[in-house]
């Protein structure tokens, strides 16, 4: 890991944290272990460049809520995972998928 990668992580462990719970957790098949707490993770979106924040309560949701795997991560800003939902949406509908209403 970088040492500007490792500042900023360390600089998001001191301002916010939010506790794992393990067991809801999708970890699939590995012997790692889960993580105490989820930290904001600042990230460079692969689509446009822009710098981005991924919070630890989204993080929360995404693996505990949305059942997410553990060990994806955001690559995508808001704006850019929108834009790539609707070229999923539109292809899927132009390949004969599914009607435009769905």
């Amino acid at each position: 890991m970088s040492n500007e990668r490792r500042k900023i992580r360390d600089r998001n462990k001191q301002v916010s944290r939010l506790p794992v719970d393990a067991e809801r957790l999708n970890m699939g098949n590995t012997y790692s272990s889960a993580p105490e707490y989820y930290y904001d993770i600042e990230f460079t979106c692969c689509d446009c460049g822009k710098p981005e924040r991924w919070s630890a309560a989204q993080q929360k949701w995404w693996y505990e809520e949305a059942g997410g795997y553990f060990f994806a991560s955001a690559v995508r800003c808001r704006d850019c995972r929108a834009r790539e939902r609707e070229r999923k949406r539109e292809a899927r509908i132009g390949a004969g998928h599914r009607s435009p209403q769905d």
